[in-house]
């Protein structure tokens, strides 16, 4: 499935993507609607050239505790950075915001969804949920004095939905408000528009994807069988505000 993305992601300095699966704990495998994906995976995903995934979305407590467990062990294994979702505190505490870095840019991810498909959060697992109390204090702790960029992933709309939801575009806003950069979404696995800001300056200083559609699924729906990959570029020049641009490859 990746043989064909890796030669993009080879001239990428930062690839991220959302993993919408649980890693099998016992080696069986399962499809919708609990998804179950072989151990295989994460190394294929690494092999692929993924730096790093957000794992808050609706499918992660497909498989409860167990399932969240093998996930990230399967990550930590092969050295992959995540967040959204975590085993305990300490994870929690180390990877939220999850900080990437590249050359003297620096990023500080943060991963949400808004809700779990009506299975529980396991009392001895965490998952990040769209809570906008929660995440007005996550931000307001970020120090900008040394994070370039934060970015929001949403897991987030209305599935199949080709246009951003009244909901989306007011939580973006809100996003952009306390300082997001960039807001990332996924769910509606269909591709919705992107929308980008910019400062009194005239220049684009962040962007809102509101959903990415599929990267690799066998969804049978119309405008399901495809997605786009997002790319920012970050320019820095001494003495020049970054210059900042948000393309697409349609996939």
């Amino acid at each position: 499935c990746f043989q064909h993305l890796k030669p993009i992601f080879d001239t990428t300095d930062i690839v991220v993507g959302n993993l919408e699966t649980t890693i099998s704990a016992d080696g069986t495998y399962r499809g919708y609607p609990r998804f179950k994906s072989p151990a295989d995976l994460i190394p294929a995903l690494d092999a692929c050239g993924f730096d790093a995934l957000v794992l808050a979305n609706n499918h992660i407590c497909d498989w409860g505790s167990d399932g969240i467990e093998a996930t990230v062990d399967g990550l930590e294994k092969y050295g992959i950075p995540y967040t959204g979702a975590f085993k305990d505190s300490t994870g929690l505490k180390e990877r939220h915001p999850m900080i990437l870095e590249h050359g003297s840019i620096r990023f500080a991810i943060l991963n949400y969804t808004y809700g779990t498909n009506g299975m529980p959060v396991p009392q001895d697992r965490i998952v990040n949920l769209i809570d906008t109390a929660r995440m007005a204090a996550d931000l307001a702790a970020i120090d900008r004095s040394n994070t370039d960029y934060v970015v929001m992933f949403l897991h987030w709309g209305v599935e199949y939905a080709r246009r951003a939801s009244m909901e989306q575009k007011k939580l973006a806003a809100w996003c952009r408000d306390r300082g997001a950069d960039l807001v990332i979404g996924s769910h509606p696995h269909v591709v919705q528009p992107i929308e980008s800001w910019t400062d009194s300056n005239g220049r684009v200083s962040g962007a809102t994807v509101y959903s990415m559609g599929n990267l690799v699924s066998n969804q049978r729906k119309r405008y399901t069988d495809g997605g786009i990959l997002v790319k920012v570029d970050i320019t820095r020049s001494a003495g020049l505000p970054d210059s900042l641009a948000v393309s697409y490859i349609p996939v």
